[in-house]
């Protein structure tokens, strides 16, 4: 396999058309294309396939082209022709030239199209061509023509004198003078045949081919073993083919230069799609040429996702809540911010809905709300086009019908390609340096050990909301860009007043449903239980009586409200919005504060011991109904309580001496034996009797 003759081939460990690059080892016939041509009889221009012979000059400063085949007659102004010459789209035609074969490229386009230029001639060949020019121009000056050999010496002779230098012969002069007129005029015919080229390779063919075998095994595989693993394999491959064939097919070895001249063959963007994968090869070689077209505002509106290097705290509480995602609408054409959502609960279709309710309705009551806003927030209206990358929630079917709503196409961009939504990842990118210093999240380093972000944290949701506002109404919109100079504030409000007036949505509530999370959750007499929060309604119990004793439904929520949700009517489908049963704590609570207070509060009663505590009071209690009720004993205990009937909590609790009779009572039983009374001495009487 020989690659020094062909320009684009099929690479068989590639498994598909590569292009090599132009072999060091070939001639290329340098020559600049600037002919000279004038309208005259004989002028031929060509117009694609067609063939165009000049007829006549008209008065007017016209000429007149006619079709050799259909004998057409066209009629131009000269001006028309020679701007058409000078922009390729018609071509001085010259028989003798052969246009030659357009090579492909892998993705199946043309390979672009090079010219030379005298200027990138070095200095020894521009040297070279005013000195054939000398010799050329002397001989017109004298009146000599190419045929007038026994003419042409003398003034060869003199111009070689002038010069101080050999005298070249009469032959090598007629033929630089053949080339240059031959070629229309053209300085570049006088370049000499040695410009450029370059010796053949050395190396024989078969020996070539095995180093190719070799390095579509070992080298453009995804194992991406290094090259002088190859090298040692082609030399050992080497030595063993030369003693099997039985010839010497080349030298026994190679050097690891002669593989790496080899490997080079194919281009550095193809070894990489054999080495990393076509996706690693796109990312690493991508460019930008037009970029994204748009003509308007609201045309296409660029939605994405990142998370937010910055730890906030709760307003009420002041626990840490963690690192927010932040969600960014921006409009394409001027690089507006139309609307962010800050939330904790990552990238998902409530976030997205949400940056897009805030998009398509007006924004003046944030100017009101917060006068440190120095500019109003401009922009509102349905957008034309939604571009967004391939995230599960972009691909959902909540977020589809959001768009049917809104009336909205959507457009995809390829995988791993974020360039394809330059605006909204050049405001993510660039977000960063505007978040404040307390909480900050530190990229790890080498030998740096970052501070802990929850224990600097003292930034509240709402300053870093209000925060983030005023750097996307305030801030961002007047950065000018560097290449055109505008800003991104003018542009929109520019354009906003040119287009007509934008569309408006009668309603956001069939949105807000879409976009809520859903559950499905059992309905009873208290109505339903969420995340330990009880929602109901004397509309879901009529429902509830209606379809069974307790049921299960579907139950939609906001996460960053959850002072209502949405139950399904499982007999219609329609939906009913039902009340928390504790608004004061559920009113504007979102799901991240409710856990975080859940989580403080547990961790209070694991600080106190709380459990422990309750452990052992239950063991306690157990143990002292075993004791109570235990074999014999409790027998004797339950007779002795039976004789306290009369006796109440409130006496046992509040007085001592009945309970501690009764336990001693209880404790110590008296037998009939241990009875003993002790007879004192009877005193003698005397008697007497009375009549």
């Amino acid at each position: 396999m020989c690659f020094t003759s062909s320009v684009a081939i099929r690479c068989p460990f590639l498994l598909f058309p590569i292009s090599i690059r132009p072999s060091p080892f070939q001639f290329h016939n340098w020559r600049c294309n600037m002919p000279t041509f004038s309208f005259s009889i004989g002028l031929v221009l060509r117009n694609g396939q067609q063939l165009l012979e000049f007829r006549r000059q008209l008065p007017d400063q016209s000429v007149q082209f006619e079709d050799p085949i259909s004998g057409r007659l066209y009629n131009w102004k000269i001006s028309k022709v020679f701007s058409d010459i000078n922009n390729g789209k018609l071509v001085v035609f010259r028989g003798h030239e052969v246009d030659a074969a357009k090579p492909s490229s892998v993705t199946g386009h043309d390979l672009p199209k090079l010219f030379p230029s005298l200027d990138s001639l070095p200095q020894r060949f521009q040297d070279e061509i005013e000195r054939k020019l000398d010799y050329i121009r002397c001989l017109q000056k004298a009146g000599v023509t190419r045929g007038q050999r026994r003419l042409i010496k003398p003034v060869v002779v003199k111009v070689a004198d002038r010069r101080k230098e050999k005298v070249p012969s009469d032959s090598t002069v007629i033929s630089w003078w053949k080339a240059y007129e031959q070629s229309g005029m053209q300085a570049s015919a006088l370049v000499t045949a040695n410009y450029q080229k370059r010796r053949r390779s050395t190396i024989h063919p078969r020996v070539k081919s095995l180093i190719f075998d070799v390095l579509k095994r070992e080298y453009f595989t995804r194992d991406r073993h290094p090259l002088t693993r190859s090298h040692l394999l082609i030399n050992r491959a080497l030595e063993r083919a030369s003693v099997i064939e039985g010839e010497v097919i080349g030298p026994c070895k190679v050097s690891l230069a002669t593989v790496n001249r080899v490997k080079n063959d194919v281009g550095p963007y193809y070894i990489d799609v054999a080495r990393y994968g076509p996706a690693y090869a796109r990312n690493k070689w991508r460019y930008s040429i037009s970029g994204v077209t748009t003509t308007r505002v609201l045309e296409r509106l660029e939605i994405d996702h990142t998370l937010l290097d910055v730890v906030v705290i709760c307003d009420q509480s002041g626990l840490p809540l963690g690192r927010p995602t932040i969600t960014v609408v921006i409009d394409a054409y001027s690089g507006y911010v139309l609307s962010f959502f800050i939330s904790f609960w990552g990238t998902g279709v409530g976030p997205t809905l949400n940056a897009l309710k805030i998009a398509v309705t007006p924004k003046d009551q944030y100017r009101e709300a917060n006068p440190t806003l120095s500019h109003d927030w401009l922009g509102y209206g349905l957008p034309e086009l939604l571009v967004v990358d391939n995230g599960l929630e972009f691909h959902s079917r909540q977020f589809k019908l959001a768009a049917w709503q809104l009336n909205t196409d959507i457009q995809y961009c390829a995988v791993r390609q974020p360039w394809l939504k330059p605006s909204v990842e050049r405001v993510l990118g660039h977000m960063g340096l505007y978040l404040p210093a307390s909480g900050r999240v530190h990229k790890p380093q080498s030998n740096y050990l970052p501070p802990d972000p929850r224990q600097t944290a003292c930034i509240t949701l709402s300053q870093l909301s209000l925060g983030l506002l005023k750097c996307f109404v305030d801030v961002i919109p007047f950065e000018a860009s560097t290449r055109t100079l505008t800003e991104p504030y003018e542009l929109f409000r520019e354009g906003f007043e040119r287009m007509p007036p934008p569309l408006l949505p009668s309603s956001l509530s069939d949105i807000d449903l879409v976009g809520a999370l859903n559950k499905s959750l059992t309905v009873g007499n208290e109505g339903i239980v969420m995340n330990h929060l009880r929602y109901n309604s004397r509309e879901l119990q009529g429902i509830r009586r209606q379809v069974k004793h307790s049921f299960k439904t579907q139950v939609k929520f906001h996460p960053e409200n959850l002072g209502f949700v949405y139950v399904q009517d499982p007999i219609t489908g329609h939906w009913l919005q039902v009340e928390s049963c504790n608004p004061e704590y559920t009113q504007r609570l979102s799901i991240v504060q409710h856990q975080a207070i859940r989580n403080h509060l547990k961790d209070g009663l694991r600080t106190r011991n709380a459990i422990e505590t309750l452990i052992r009071g239950k063991s306690e209690l157990i143990d002292y109904w075993d004791g109570f009720l235990s074999g014999k004993r409790g027998k004797k205990n339950i007779e002795a309580a039976k004789k306290f009937g009369s006796l109440t909590s409130a006496q046992s609790l509040l007085s001592k001496s009945p309970s501690a009779s009764l336990a001693n009572r209880v404790t110590e039983l008296i037998t009939e034996g241990d009875i003993d009374v002790a007879i004192n001495d009877v005193p003698s009487f005397s008697s007497f009797i009375l009549d």
